[in-house]
């Protein structure tokens, strides 16, 4: 693995990497902003383990993961570092910024596209939130994507939800907006109605797809198998908690499966009260 980028210290956002770590797979950057707040115990386990890796000579820590990078390449991949901006990176978590809003981690999570040289692409937002969001937009960023990777699981981003939700899709102007939750979860209410209402108001022709069946969308799991999840692990799926379960995006964002069509009649059959459909 050339590169692993961290977006932010959370725990749902760094477990998979100790997972890599421990299965000895060779990563020869992990790319990542400081966060002297965050006191987590996989947070430190996390950093004393690449720091062993680094003096393995196998894996070296890159401090500073803001806008000023230049694009990496990965063959027809390319995965541009939207913000956070070098100025709120500086400021950093437990400070404010310029018109004095309290800086979190959250607010200084990574923001990335990755697509090609000749396509919108995939926009990961992290756990964006509205101070986040609003630095990109002092920077005038581009944030024009095919698909939005809709920040903090559908939760709560800032003080006004909708707000917040209208004008990240306004900038995205996606095709596809897709929420990674877990039912049932930590975060049980994710994805939030009112943050899925104000996406479809500003993006009235967007897919939305969430990954697992929330219980704003169906009150009991199904009773059978789905037959419409692709054949790639999905969480959940023994469960039967799975809605559009794991997606595969092609390169060129002209597929997104599993498809709106499949996916639609799995959500007409057993989720009756689909935050994503009229």
């Amino acid at each position: 693995v050339h590169e692993v980028f961290v977006s932010h210290a959370d725990q749902d956002h760094i477990e998979g990497i100790l997972a890599l770590l421990g299965e000895n797979i060779r990563i020869h950057n992990v790319r990542v902003n400081t966060d002297s707040l965050k006191d987590s115990e996989l947070w430190n386990d996390l950093l004393f383990e690449i720091e062993q890796k680094r003096l393995a000579g196998e894996t070296r820590l890159r401090i500073g993961l803001t806008s000023d990078l230049d694009p990496f390449t990965f063959g027809q991949v390319v995965v541009t570092i939207l913000g956070p901006s070098p100025y709120l990176a500086g400021r950093g978590p437990g400070s404010t910024d310029r018109d004095g809003r309290s800086i979190n981690s959250n607010s200084s999570s990574a923001v990335l596209r990755v697509g090609t040289n000749t396509e919108r692409g995939v926009l990961f937002t992290g756990d964006l939130d509205a101070v986040g969001l609003a630095d990109l937009e002092r920077c005038s960023v581009n944030l024009d994507a095919d698909v939005l990777v809709y920040p903090h699981h559908g939760g709560r981003a800032a003080c006004n939800d909708t707000a917040f939700a209208q004008r990240l899709a306004g900038l995205a102007k996606a095709k596809h907006v897709l929420f990674s939750i877990e039912r049932g979860g930590r975060n049980p209410g994710n994805p939030r109605p009112e943050v899925v209402a104000a996406i479809r108001q500003a993006l009235p022709n967007a897919r939305i797809a969430c990954t697992q069946l929330s219980s704003h969308c169906a009150a009991a799991t199904p009773a059978s198998d789905p037959t419409h999840l692709l054949p790639v692990f999905s969480r959940g799926r023994t469960a039967r908690s799975c809605c559009a379960g794991s997606m595969v995006l092609e390169l060129s964002i002209q597929t997104v499966a599993p498809t709106r069509v499949d996916h639609l009649t799995f959500i007409t059959t057993h989720a009756r009260t689909a935050l994503c459909v009229v």
